[in-house]
C-alpha cells in the first residue's frame, strides 16, 4: 500500500485499530510524515466541498423539479371554470351606486365592503332589504354572497335585478362568475352573452371569457 492509498484509508475509516495506532505514531514522531499528510489533507478537502456542493445544487434541482410536478399536477386537477373565476373575479365598486333611501346604512355596507368585511356588509344589506326593495341593495347582497364564496347563495340574489335596472349587465357578469365558480360553463355561457353586449370592460371581459370556453 503506497503512501496516499495508507492516507486515504485512514481519513475515509478504513484501517484497521492496529494500522491506524501505527500510523498515528509514526505521524507524531515524524514530521516529515506529518508534513506529507498535511498536504494530503489539503488536497482531499476541495473534493469533499465539491462533492457537497455538487450534491446541493442536485438536490435543489430536484426539489424544483418535484414542486414543478405538484404545480402542474394541480393546474391539470382544477376544472376550467374555477381557473377563470380567480384570473377574472374583482370586487365591484359599491361607492358608484346610489340608492334614494336609507342612504346612510348603505354606506356603512359600502364601507365594510370595501373593507373586505363582507360578513358585516351581508347583514347591513340584508337588514336594509327589510326596508327597500331597491335593485342596489339587491345587488350588494349577491357581491357579499360571491365574495363569501358562496356563488350558489349569490346566483339567485343577482338574478332578482330585473332588466330595466342600470345593474342589470353587470350583475349577469357576476352571476356569470358565480357559474364559473361552480364550473356550470353552459351557464355561464348565456350570462357572459348578456354581459358582452355593451361596450365596457366588463363586456371586454365576458368576450375573452366566451371565447376561451367554445
Amino acid at each position: 500500500m503506497d503512501q496516499n492509498e495508507l492516507f486515504k484509508n485512514y481519513l475515509e475509516g478504513k484501517l484497521s485499530q492496529e494500522d491506524k495506532i501505527i500510523l498515528e505514531k509514526l505521524l507524531a514522531e515524524n514530521p516529515s510524515h506529518k508534513a506529507e499528510w498535511e498536504k494530503f489533507k489539503k488536497k482531499q478537502l476541495p473534493t469533499k466541498r465539491g462533492r457537497f456542493k455538487s450534491w446541493a445544487i442536485s438536490f435543489l434541482i430536484a426539489l424544483g423539479i418535484v414542486a414543478l410536478g405538484i404545480s402542474l399536477i394541480y393546474s391539470l386537477a382544477t376544472p376550467p371554470g374555477p381557473k377563470l373565476f380567480s384570473a377574472y373575479y374583482e370586487p365591484f365598486d359599491l361607492s358608484t351606486l346610489k340608492i334614494s333611501e336609507e342612504h346612510k346604512e348603505f354606506e356603512k355596507g359600502m364601507d365594510a365592503f370595501r373593507k373586505e368585511n363582507y360578513e358585516e356588509a351581508l347583514q347591513i344589506f340584508e337588514k336594509l332589504e327589510e326596508k327597500s326593495t331597491e335593485a342596489e341593495v339587491m345587488f350588494s347582497i349577491g357581491l357579499c354572497q360571491l365574495a363569501l364564496d358562496r356563488p350558489e347563495k349569490a346566483i339567485p340574489i343577482l338574478d332578482r335585478i330585473p332588466e330595466e335596472s342600470q345593474l342589470f349587465k353587470s350583475s349577469a357578469w357576476y352571476m356569470a362568475l358565480g357559474y364559473l365558480k361552480l364550473n356550470k360553463l353552459q351557464e355561464a355561457k348565456t350570462h357572459l352573452s348578456i354581459a358582452s353586449e355593451d361596450n365596457s370592460e366588463i363586456s371586454d371581459q365576458a368576450k375573452v371569457i366566451l371565447a376561451k370556453i367554445k
